[in-house]
Order: structure tokens, then sequence, then C-alpha cells
């Protein structure tokens, strides 16, 4: 097949593209040349940047795609242009999505009132009613207004074109720029011997999945047909606690610290909201299966984040001894 990627550098997308190559793929990538990377040199570079997405559709008509995919659309007005551009040059359009399109994010947020959402979420849960969950998004200020709900509805509603939506938890592993472990991590090779939560935090329960187990499902909803007109979660099928996730990578790296749980105060803002999510309907008609295990993921993950931090990375550990101290004098009264 011929895939045009848009971004496909960064991140996901640096692994959808290996895979892609590496299944056999003609792939085309299309971003601004920003990241240096290691791909090989049958993939072709077209530079630009996609708010001028539109001026190169005679380029990317030359290509002759299969489909199209688009690993960063933000919003209303990415997925109209990326719309707009497929239109007459291709059948289908892959765009990656969030869980963040849920009502239950709303809920956990305190954007959407009202109780808890039941979960696991499934493709036909309840989304929000408001939209532009992001408030430095929000603003009409030049900048990109961000909701995933709107790319989701301008990319299954085209009248010519098949499209497919992926939404993704939260992503972690090698190239992840937010480093989702380093919070817990640094505490444990600075050999803090204790890590101090409240008890909300320490009994939350959310979805996660590895970032080349996710490139995997993505790689498999554009070769497959049946994923046309589709809606599909990628999730990794444990479910954990917070405190359960802090345990895991403690047991990976041999710490031995305490968890330490502070109590939730009684006049928390927001319910208790879970964001746990149901891969089932992938699993089931793509046939998708996690391609590491959760140790191998976790190890990985681990190894890339210590050799790539930087020293600006810093924790606020003035904050742990604050609440272990009212921690301690609490419990000693």
């Amino acid at each position: 097949m011929n895939i045009l990627v848009i971004g496909g550098t960064k991140f996901i997308g640096y692994f959808v593209t290996r895979q892609l190559v590496e299944r056999g793929h003609s792939v085309f990538l299309f971003n601004r040349g920003n990241n240096h990377t290691d791909f090989p040199e049958n993939i072709i570079h077209i530079k630009g940047d996609r708010k001028d997405l539109l001026s190169f559709k005679r380029k990317f008509d030359s290509i002759q795609a299969d489909v199209i995919v688009d690993m960063i659309p933000i919003g209303d007005e990415d997925s109209n242009n990326l719309m707009k551009t497929a239109s007459g040059i291709v059948g289908r359009v892959v765009a990656i999505s969030s869980c963040d399109v849920y009502r239950a994010y709303g809920r956990l947020t305190g954007l959407e009132p009202g109780p808890p959402d039941v979960t696991p979420l499934t493709e036909l849960s309840p989304l929000r009613d408001k939209l532009f969950p992001f408030r430095y998004h929000a603003k009409s200020n030049g900048m990109k207004r961000y909701e995933k709900i709107l790319v989701e509805r301008n990319v299954l509603n085209h009248d010519s074109i098949k499209g497919t939506i992926l939404r993704l938890p939260m992503v972690y592993g090698p190239k992840d720029y937010q480093f989702r472990f380093h919070q817990y991590l640094q505490r444990m090779d600075d050999n803090r011997k204790f890590i101090i939560i409240d008890g909300r935090t320490a009994g939350w329960k959310t979805t996660r999945i590895y970032v080349e187990d996710a490139a995997h499902a993505i790689v498999l909803a554009i070769e497959n047909k049946n994923a046309e007109g589709e809606i599909f979660n990628v999730a990794e099928t444990s479910i954990f606690t917070e405190k359960e996730f802090i345990q895991r990578i403690a047991h990976i790296v041999g710490w031995t610290g305490e968890v330490i749980i502070y109590p939730a105060k009684s006049d928390d803002e927001f319910p208790q909201q879970d964001l746990v999510i149901d891969s089932t309907k992938i699993r089931n008609l793509l046939k998708y299966e996690s391609l590491t295990t959760e140790e191998e993921a976790y190890n990985r993950t681990i190894n890339w984040e210590r050799a790539n931090r930087v020293k600006e990375m810093k924790l606020n550990y003035n904050f742990d001894d604050d609440l272990f101290k009212e921690y301690i004098h609490s419990h000693r009264n």
C-alpha cells in the first residue's frame, strides 16, 4: 500500500512509520522536518506545515496514496483541511483521537456536572456535551482550538471518504516527551524512602497503552478494510489503581520504599471518575493483540526515560516532605 502519514516522526507516529515500513508498505511522510530520525532511506519526506495542507493537494495526488493517516489532528480546522485535501485523491482517512472525548473525562475534570459514568467505557459510551476541554486551547488568541470530538465528526461524516478513528488513552514508552513515569521513577532512583499520594489519586484507575502496541493497533486499522467507518478504543487489558501502577514500577527497578496514602479531603470538587476503557471491539474485529508483555513495556520505558531525562526536570520534594510531616502528625494524634 501507498500510505501518506501526516506527522509520523514524534513518539507514536515514529513507531507507526517504522512498523508500516517493516510490513512492506511505501510510506510518505508530511511534516515540518524538524525531527531527525533513523528511518530507512526509502521513506519519502515531504516538508511542509499542516496549516498549508491544502496547498500540497496536487503533490499528494501524485503519490496515489491508498490511505492518509493523520497522527496529529487537533480540532475542527485541522480535520476540515484534512478532508478537503483528501477529497478526490484518496478513499480512506485514518485519524488519531483521544479518550478525552468521553463524558467521563468531563466528569473527571469538572467540565461536565453529574455523577461518575460507568466504566469500562466502550465506543458507544456518552461523549462530552461541552466542547474544548483544555482551557489554554479554548481561547481565540491565534492558538488552535483543541477538540477531538470535532475531528471525529469531520472524518467520519464525509460523503466520499471512508474514515477510521482510533481513541487512545494515556500512552507511555520511548520517545514520550511527557515522561509519564518520571514523577515516580525519579523519586525511586533518588532512593527516597517514601512516595506520598492522596487517597483519591491512589485509588484512581485509568487505562494505558505502550507506544509500540498503540502503533500496532493503528497499523492494523490502516491495513484492514474492516476498519472503514469504525471507531476503536485502543488499550491494555490490565486495569489497576495509581498505587498499583507505582508498585509495578517499583518492582521493575527494585525500589523498596513505602507508598504512603494521604487522606483525601472530603470537600474535593470533582467526583471520583475512573477512565477505564474497553478495547474488545478492536481485538475482535481486527484481531489486535499486544506485541509486548507488561514487563517488557515497563523496562523499555524506564531505560529510555533514564537515558533521556534532563537536569531541568526537577521534582518538588518539599511537597512530599510537607505532606509526610502532616501525615505523621495526624497519625500520632
